[in-house]
């Protein structure tokens, strides 16, 4: 007696069309029904449709990765020689290797961002109280300046670079430039 090895939702299957089919049985392997093989996972690329590059959700467009730009040429001769068949086990693992080694360094320069974006929120958290260490300014020239370093990241480093007798010549500068005074 044979056991149940079916699954219960396959018969639904039965009547639905399978448009990747033919890909599937490149990608996945020996189709039992006729007896094929699968394709050589260099051929598979090779034959691949080309991806285009996708922007990002905020509309910049980074780099990319697409496997033309991974898996070259080079790489498969440098496994296929003539003296002995084509081992795709290396290809894919120095594939893999490339693209986790890329996947790394994209995810470093987020990680850098992500840090920088802190530091500056933190930043303009304590504009309010640098502008408090400053006698000379009013309560409403301290908003109003609030307001201006805020908005503007170059202004916000630059205050909070200067050394404290210096950001009273700095911040009546601004006031000045901005008409306020």
């Amino acid at each position: 007696m044979r056991p149940n090895c079916q699954d219960s939702n396959a018969r639904c299957m039965r009547t639905k069309s399978w448009p990747f089919w033919e890909d599937w049985k490149q990608i996945f392997g020996k189709d039992r029904a006729i007896g094929g093989t699968s394709e050589v996972i260099g051929k598979a690329v090779k034959n691949s449709v080309h991806e285009e590059h996708v922007a990002d959700m905020d509309g910049r467009s980074d780099k990319n990765i697409r496997f033309d730009d991974v898996l070259v040429d080079d790489l498969l001769q440098e496994t296929c020689g003539t003296d002995h068949g084509c081992d795709n086990g290396d290809t894919l693992l120095k594939l893999l290797g490339k693209l986790n080694a890329e996947t790394n360094a994209r995810l470093e320069t987020l990680s850098m961002r992500i840090g920088y974006e802190m530091d500056l929120g933190k930043a303009q958290q304590n504009v309010f109280n640098q502008l408090g260490s400053i006698p000379a300014l009013s309560e409403e020239q301290r908003y109003d300046l609030c307001d201006i370093v805020g908005k503007d990241n170059s202004i916000l480093e630059i205050f909070m670079g200067l050394p404290e007798p210096s950001k009273l010549g700095y911040v009546m500068r601004i006031l000045k430039k901005e008409g306020l005074i």
